[in-house]
């Protein structure tokens, strides 16, 4: 990696979107709660109410996002709803987290269920060969991020962290940095000098300004509609 500086490659809200817990309404809860009889088998692996609530809910977020994440039960309307809908009570003293061994047990049997692939370091390499495949077609950052998201969704991985895809990035321009560097300086001198006077000119139609033309800007629903729908 050549720098310690991380590429910004979104904004605060649009990380938010992106990685933060779902927040559902009625109409969601019953979309993303609903199970199949195989996935409900799923749940009653669990042996406590505490740990099939905890299954149902990493489901829901899961089948949302393609991510997991960790949360704490209490009277919250997710839980009430699971409660009332699978269980017909109320426990009052439902709170806390699961244990980590069952948490993880619970990933895998998600991803499994799904037909997914969980995040590991191993899939990096693949993920970087295609990012640097990406950036030679989408130099621009925003708009290589959704094609890689859309990337994530075809090969139903889950989406790793923010920060990991940052670094991604990060080597990924500095790998096209040196390759463009490398045949820049390949040009012979009377090239780059009628190639400097094609790039400083700004008016008229030329291939150079329709490529200009064709790189449109970001725009965040974009990323929004490619990796969630």
């Amino acid at each position: 990696m050549y720098s310690h500086d991380r590429i910004k490659l979104l904004s605060d809200q649009e990380i938010e979107d992106i990685y933060s817990i779902p927040e559902f309404n009625k109409v969601e809860r019953s979309l993303y709660f609903s199970l199949t009889d195989e996935e409900m088998l799923n749940v009653k692996k669990y042996r406590t109410v505490k740990a099939q609530i905890y299954f149902i809910r990493l489901f829901g977020y899961f089948k949302a996002k393609q991510q997991f994440y960790k949360f704490d039960l209490g009277q919250d309307n997710d839980t009430q709803y699971i409660l009332e809908k699978y269980f017909e009570e109320n426990l009052s003293d439902l709170t806390g987290q699961i244990d980590s061994k069952t948490y993880q047990k619970q990933r895998t049997d998600i991803v499994i269920l799904l037909g997914f692939q969980d995040w590991l370091p191993i899939n990096q390499p693949q993920i970087q060969s295609h990012l640097g495949e990406l950036i030679k077609l989408y130099p621009k950052g925003h708009d290589a991020l959704r094609q890689l998201l859309s990337y994530f969704a075809s090969q139903r991985m889950v989406l790793p962290s923010y920060r990991t895809i940052q670094d991604m990035f990060t080597d990924a321009y500095a790998i096209e940095e040196a390759r463009l560097n490398g045949l820049i300086a390949a040009i012979p001198e009377s090239k780059k000098e009628q190639l400097s006077i094609l790039i400083n000119k700004e008016d008229g139609i030329t291939p150079l300004n329709i490529i200009r033309s064709d790189q449109k800007n970001f725009k965040y629903v974009a990323i929004k509609v490619t990796w969630f729908n």
